[in-house]
């Protein structure tokens, strides 16, 4: 399906806004807080970008096959992992080493789909460390708006599910001017869509359910995750794929159009 027909416009200081976007929307940006999802929201790196780079390192222990077969592999095991209610790992989240323990079980059932049946400790520290090292960009339109939400009043959070690095990832990145709290799931114990994650951004930022909205781009995990904490939920749709009921959007620079709507 095609994405809507709407323009968007930011500059760099977010000062030159041009809004013309779905006006149809059920839900404007009356609350308090904004939470955000990270990755397919604010950033982004290429799937294949470290399923390639894992390739090298998996022939060296008699992996013969595709990238396309060690992607799969991954998003496979995942699927079998992230449950529709979203998964409590809070034994794995109490310290960076616990974390990287249940990490490397994960990584232990991807390789084994590979036929990599007792993969060497070294294998598993190894694919680890190349997820850690991989590179994040923004989209075109995550600094301009934060800046824009932010010089409009809005407190600003990150809720994702990621590893114990993103906060220094978002740092990096120079979101951290604008964004008040990044609580991700490696360090929160729970994986959207459980509510308990959204519960704790709550927590963190001491407002109600009714005074923070939620965006990300996945209508299960991330609307109907917030939805399941009471929360309301917009979804970010980039490429016009979903059919949804949340207010939906196709740039990051419709919620300023929110935004001016709901304060007149």
């Amino acid at each position: 399906m095609e994405p809507q027909t709407e323009q968007a416009r930011i500059t760099e200081g977010a000062t030159d806004i041009v809004y013309d976007g779905p006006r149809d929307m059920a839900a404007e940006l009356t609350a308090a807080v904004v939470l955000f999802d990270f990755g397919g929201t604010l950033g982004r790196t290429e799937f294949a970008v470290w399923a390639d780079a894992y390739l090298p390192l998996l022939r060296q222990y008699g992996f013969k096959g595709s990238i396309g077969q060690v992607a799969a592999a991954w998003q496979q095991v995942w699927e079998t992992i992230d449950t529709t209610e979203g998964i409590d790992h809070s034994d794995a989240s109490v310290s960076p080493t616990a974390y990287d323990q249940w990490r490397g079980q994960v990584e232990a059932l991807a390789v084994a789909r590979l036929g990599i049946a007792r993969p060497a400790a070294d294998l598993i520290e190894g694919l680890l460390a190349i997820q850690d090292s991989r590179r994040y960009s923004l989209y075109d339109d995550a600094l301009p708006t934060l800046a824009a939400l932010r010089e409009s009043g809005y407190r600003i959070g990150i809720v994702s599910n990621f590893n114990w690095q993103l906060p220094a990832i978002v740092e990096h990145l120079g979101l951290m001017a604008h964004v008040e709290h990044v609580i991700v799931s490696a360090r929160a114990g729970y994986r959207k869509p459980h509510p308990e994650i959204f519960r704790r951004a709550l927590a963190v930022f001491g407002v109600s359910e009714q005074e923070a909205i939620y965006v990300g781009d996945s209508p299960h995990v991330d609307v109907d995750g917030a939805r399941r904490a009471g929360l309301s939920a917009v979804l970010l749709d980039r490429h016009g794929i979903y059919d949804c009921d949340a207010p939906t959007i196709h740039t990051l620079g419709q919620l300023l159009g929110l935004q001016r709507s709901s304060t007149g």
